[in-house]
């Protein structure tokens, strides 16, 4: 009886492709869950969403940023589920809306929209005195982050959100 070498190949041929086919599929899996499906990473201090009594709006949200004392009204519809994570002198928004809709269109790092906090005497990225242009409230001075480009397709979108960061910013405040 005659042996066939050019089955034994093919035996082989397809154990390595089954092989290869199991391991992409389990590596794809893997980044699925770690990156696509991400959960909504932990922020340092979630919103306080209780309507303050002076607000006049019922869309109107408060924010507490207790590591630098300060406290903000925003747009709760705008900026649903607001979160911040402070690192150092840099302080990164996160909302669903950017997180789900903004960031996979535009290519924006998670961290487009923040502040920046600085002290009289420190530099900004120009290397002009912070004093000159950021704003002042109590002892540090602020800046407002946000994304220097954006996606085309989400413009109006984009355009809503950074303005209700832009409002945020402005009743940014010295919290009691």
């Amino acid at each position: 009886m005659k042996t066939r070498t050019s089955e034994q190949g093919s035996a082989h041929l397809i154990t390595i492709i089954v092989l290869i086919v199991a391991l992409v599929g389990t590596l794809g899996f893997v980044f699925w869950q770690n990156f696509v499906n991400k959960p909504a990473e932990k922020s340092t201090e979630q919103t306080t969403t209780s309507e303050s009594p002076e607000s006049t709006s019922a869309s109107e949200g408060s924010l507490a940023i207790k590591e630098w004392g300060l406290q903000a009204a925003y747009n709760k519809d705008t900026l649903s589920t607001l979160t911040y994570d402070v690192v150092g002198n840099k302080l990164t928004f996160s909302s669903s809306v950017v997180n789900d809709e903004i960031l996979p269109c535009a290519g924006l790092s998670a961290d487009a929209w923040g502040i920046a906090r600085a002290q009289a005497g420190d530099k900004d990225i120009f290397g002009n005195d912070v004093t000159d242009s950021w704003t002042k409230i109590g002892t540090s001075y602020y800046n407002r982050l946000y994304p220097q480009s954006g996606c085309e397709i989400k413009a109006d979108k984009i355009n809503l959100i950074d303005g209700a960061y832009s409002d945020l910013f402005k009743k940014l405040v010295q919290s009691n």
